[in-house]
């Protein structure tokens, strides 16, 4: 089945931004005659549909927002959704928590539904993953942005952190100690862990090191998973001297499976994790970790959803990057001689 055609599409063709073709597809004096036949081009070209239903949903007011997350129980989650509800409560809106667990057609066409039906008047996705039925909802780029991940082929706006070079800062804490064999834990497949991974091979490359798939083990970004992974890594041929893993929690575990082992951290195997939840400064060792604006990013991306939906399509599909920082603590030293 052909893929609908999307705005986004629309904007490529006709060399414009996003925004401009929403305003000039609904009139707007602002948009120039020749920009305008430039778009007009471009909707016959893809066969793009301005879908009137969606548009009205659109221009309803629930006063409520639908926050859709990756594992709702993780730590790292608890500070952006108070960025989040703190800017919404001042601007008289509610907010909605939605765990998502998996990728399936049902977990799609229940996010589909819920915004489809003008249950909710924008949605926040922080999955990395979008389902098919959102990517072929007509305007969906107006009412949403994405947190934490980005999804640039949809023209939709982003909220994060550089993870790719917060990554290669991560690695590099390794490499610059003198770290030859760094292994990768990373996050389990289909939510965006390709950034992290690709910031850890850069800082490899970077220090002229090889990248090894065998020393890359994915996880679930839960404590478990980062046991089972550690454990893994300490069984192969050749034993890491460090470990970076793509968030805080699968770290914790990799210290575990390196104590089950006998070994101590970082005396025979440095960690480095990725988020800088609480608990990261108060582990044993206290964690060498990435830390992200959490509070900021949440506010920032409920900041940005409120303009989008109060019409403002100025900046739709940017993305917003925010500062991350290197938080050096006790559990990465320099690899035993």
């Amino acid at each position: 089945m052909n893929k609908r055609p999307r705005m986004a599409d629309v904007a490529r063709i006709a060399g414009v931004s996003p925004g401009t073709v929403s305003r000039a597809l609904a009139g707007s004096p602002l948009v120039s005659q020749k920009t305008r036949e430039a778009i007009d081009e471009a909707v016959r070209a893809t066969g793009y549909v301005v879908n009137q239903t969606a548009r009205n949903l659109r221009e309803s007011r629930t006063r409520q927002i639908l926050v859709a997350l990756h594992v709702i129980s993780n730590p790292f989650f608890a500070a952006v959704v108070s960025g989040i509800e703190e800017v919404a409560k001042e601007n008289g809106y509610a907010v909605l928590l939605h765990n998502v667990t998996d990728y399936g057609e049902e977990t799609s066409n229940r996010l589909a539904q819920i915004v489809m039906t003008g249950s909710v008047d924008g949605l926040i996705l922080q999955t990395g993953h979008l389902p098919r039925s959102l990517a072929e909802m007509p305007l969906i780029e107006q009412r949403m942005v994405a947190m934490a991940v980005r999804l640039p082929d949809y023209g939709i706006t982003s909220v994060g952190i550089d993870e790719t070079a917060a990554a290669a800062d991560a690695t590099a804490v390794l490499t610059r100690l003198g770290h030859r064999r760094i292994a990768h834990i990373m996050g389990p497949a289909g939510i965006n862990t390709t950034a992290r991974r690709e910031g850890y091979r850069a800082a490899l490359r970077a220090a002229g090191l090889p990248v090894i798939e065998a020393m890359e083990k994915e996880g679930e970004n839960t404590v478990e998973s980062g046991i089972a992974a550690a454990r893994e890594l300490l069984a192969g041929e050749s034993r890491p001297s460090g470990i970076f893993c793509a968030n805080d929690e699968m770290a914790i575990g990799a210290i575990i499976a390196c104590k089950e082992a006998g070994l101590a951290v970082p005396a025979d195997i440095s960690i480095v994790g990725f988020d800088d939840i609480e608990m990261a400064a108060y582990y044993d060792p206290p964690l060498t970790t990435v830390r992200q604006p959490r509070y900021a990013i949440g506010r920032a991306a409920m900041t940005e959803l409120l303009k989008i939906m109060s019409g403002d399509m100025r900046d739709v599909g940017r993305q917003i990057v925010l500062h991350h920082m290197v938080m050096a603590r006790k559990s990465t030293a320099p690899p035993r001689k």
